[in-house]
């Protein structure tokens, strides 16, 4: 894993974006559909930039708020 650091410019082209609230279960699902249907458009996913916005316990489960960058 590799972190950005402050004053650093991520400049990103081509991407596809995914936004929503999910158990920490379900982040590799969202994952792989994503990259499923990048390789369906004739294109190969060269990174995978992840953004955790929010974080909350219900019930004993993690929810998480998650950007997806492909």
């Amino acid at each position: 894993m590799k972190f950005i650091e402050t004053g650093i410019t991520l400049k990103l082209n081509h991407v596809l974006k995914h936004q929503s609230v999910l158990y920490n279960t379900q982040i590799d699902d969202v994952i792989s559909k994503m990259i499923t249907y990048a390789e369906s458009k004739s294109t190969k996913p060269i990174r995978i930039l992840t953004v955790t916005k929010g974080l909350n316990f219900e019930t004993g489960k993690q929810r998480m708020l998650m950007d997806f960058y492909l």
